[in-house]
């Protein structure tokens, strides 16, 4: 398991630096949309945001539209976290704050303050508390289904209710930004 998890921090480091070299000749800056699911050595993530804070404007999804059309040559970056489990709130979360930099968190709203089956095993999901300290912190919130499920794998109707519903619980709590969503890893 230390290997796969070596493996993939080499190999983000070696596509983002891919990126960067290939945009480099036309000068018109990178757009990227980085996605963590957890954050588990607070050091190495904090060497990632100063690199990133020293080398791109940071954008929440819902204005990277706007953005890009506003700041044609800048590098834009958009930091996500996807299903939000605790260690994102106790390791990343103080370090955003400290480097004055604001992120977007995709959230399945049916294990807010449950635990989340995924890639990465069983994993605590962040509570009620947490997501409203998010969004007050200024921190982008989304939807990301109820129940987490394959959204291809499920009938038409049932995946419909899986995003619309997701989407509900963060308008009611008034979280939700319209058009935020971010669909399982799993569903692709």
């Amino acid at each position: 398991m230390k290997n796969l998890i070596s493996l993939k921090r080499n190999l983000k480091e070696i596509i983002f630096g891919s990126l960067y070299l290939l945009c480099l000749p036309f000068n018109k800056g990178i757009r990227a949309i980085l996605l963590y699911h957890s954050v588990n050595d607070k050091t190495r993530f904090l060497k990632q945001m100063l690199y990133l804070k020293k080398n791109f404007y940071f954008v929440l999804v819902k204005d990277l539209e706007k953005e890009i059309k506003d700041k044609p040559r800048e590098n834009l970056i958009s930091l996500t976290f996807d299903d939000v489990d605790e260690s994102i709130y106790k390791n990343a979360l103080p370090i955003l704050q400290d480097l004055g930099l604001k992120a977007t968190f995709f959230i399945p709203s049916g294990f807010i303050g449950k635990y989340i089956n995924g890639l990465f095993g069983k994993r605590p999901v962040i509570n009620t508390q947490q997501v409203r300290e998010l969004f007050s912190l200024g921190h982008e919130i989304g939807a990301h289904t109820i129940s987490h499920q394959m959204l291809t794998k499920i009938p038409l109707n049932e995946a419909k209710k899986e995003i619309f519903q997701s989407k509900i619980l963060f308008r009611k709590s008034n979280w939700f930004k319209p058009g935020i969503f971010c669909l399982s890893l799993r569903s692709i």
